[in-house]
């Protein structure tokens, strides 16, 4: 069930990406000439429009664009949609150029702004769509201990705390990196506890009780 879903929303995505470089080409060739587009030149782009689907998905599909579905957005999945973006605004190029196709070279530049604009902006509205869905319909309280310290153990509450909508969700941490810590994620009250059972014994007293 969890793959049929998975794949309908890659189905989704990829047919959007589609309406996406339809209508940026469009876009952009209408912006460089003012909306007055010589008929030359739409005749070109209607022409070898499906060249620049057929590359841009290709180029999307091998940075993983459809791979994460950003179900969490983070800066390497910008720069990805930005490097795909690119590349396959480049490759378009290249493509024109061999196919002897003459296009305005202030086209490839705004239809790249576009591309990137669209592409990202679709990819931050899925994640916050599917965040507002999950805050809504899998609202629970869920108490979590952590076995560990240090940098790893930061990045893990800070995970916590950012993806997981909870009511209240405790978070247990202890190492030997830094003091041994009870986080109470909620209202960011942190207790600190000096030896390991101490904090062991209330983290499992915490996560038992409801």
């Amino acid at each position: 069930m969890n793959n049929l879903k998975l794949l309908i929303r890659k189905i989704l995505l990829f047919l959007l990406d589609m309406f996406i470089i339809i209508g940026s080409s469009y876009l952009a060739l209408n912006l460089r000439f003012d909306f007055q587009v010589p008929m030359e030149f739409s005749n070109i782009i209607l022409k070898y429009i499906w060249l620049d689907v057929v590359v841009t998905i290709f180029i999307f599909a091998i940075f993983k664009l459809y791979s994460s579905l950003w179900k969490y957005a983070s800066i390497n999945e910008l720069i990805n949609v930005f490097c795909a973006c690119f590349i396959s605004c480049l490759l378009s190029i290249m493509c024109k150029t061999i196919l002897s196709v003459s296009v305005p070279s202030a086209y490839y530049v705004i239809n790249f702004m576009l591309l990137l604009f669209f592409v990202g902006t679709s990819r931050i509205l899925y994640r916050v769509v599917r965040a507002t869905k999950e805050h809504f319909l899998n609202h629970k309280n869920i108490r979590t201990m952590i076995i560990g310290a240090g940098r790893a153990a930061d990045l893990l509450v800070k995970d916590i705390v950012t993806t997981d909508y909870n009511n209240e969700v405790y978070v247990g941490t202890f190492g030997s990196v830094y003091a041994y810590t009870w986080y109470y994620v909620t209202i960011n009250e942190k207790l600190s506890y000096t030896d390991k059972e101490s904090v062991f014994a209330n983290c499992l007293l915490a996560i038992k009780e409801e």
